[in-house]
């Protein structure tokens, strides 16, 4: 089927504008990749943790999530691998620590270990902590 000029016109101006929405939402995505990445050093911030254990996995997605508003390098470590570790940490688990400074974070919500992993390292530029 043959299209008239006036149709072809129209698509060709849709496709355009499409384009320019694209290209706006990319700027915008851009800007937000710029504003979120971290310039100083990551807070290195250790996750004892057993296999298995979905205290455990949550307090990491809780680490990950705040690693967006701040850098942090998270290690995790199984006690099951070091029998110290084990009789230290058994009953403690999901334990962060930073440092000397340990927190028992089962069933800590987000913003309450935000809250304490700025209190032990807190930011060297307040313009980066935005207020999460």
């Amino acid at each position: 089927m043959l299209r008239g000029p006036e149709e072809v016109g129209t698509r060709e101006w849709a496709h355009r504008d499409n384009l320019a929405v694209l290209r706006g939402n990319l700027r915008r995505g851009l800007a937000l990749v710029r504003l979120r990445t971290h310039r100083a050093p990551p807070v290195v911030v250790t996750l004892y943790e057993r296999a298995g254990c979905h205290l455990c996995e949550e307090s990491h997605r809780a680490l990950r999530r705040i690693g967006l508003d701040r850098p942090l390098a998270i290690e995790r470590v199984d006690i099951a691998t070091d029998p110290a570790l084990e009789l230290q940490y058994v009953v403690r688990i999901p334990v962060l620590a930073v440092g000397e400074a340990e927190l028992d974070a089962a069933g800590l919500a987000d913003r309450e270990i935000a809250a304490w992993l700025l209190k032990v390292a807190p930011l060297p530029n307040p313009t980066l902590d935005r207020g999460n």
